[in-house]
């Protein structure tokens, strides 16, 4: 469905769109689809070092989800990435 999106920045490093948002306040989660080229990210660890380097904001980064090689599921917490 959004295979135009996600071909205009596949090769390179890019928060491609937010893709869930749910939560009561001070409990948010924001999911966000990320291309990382370099296929680096599959932890939360190296998705923060990711985010301080590729987002505005730096956020805590509760999950990585992996979709395919370089096209993951990232999720904040209480934060958005942008």
């Amino acid at each position: 469905m959004h295979r135009h999106l996600v071909d205009r920045v596949a090769a390179k490093d890019a928060i491609i769109m937010v893709w869930d948002s749910w939560g009561m306040a001070g409990n948010e989660k924001d999911f966000y689809l990320v291309s990382n080229p370099s296929d680096t990210i599959s932890s939360p660890d190296a998705a923060s070092r990711w985010a301080k380097q590729h987002a505005d904001n730096t956020c805590e980064i509760g999950d990585v989800d992996r979709m395919k090689r370089g096209l993951y599921i990232v999720t904040t917490y209480n934060c958005g990435l942008q």
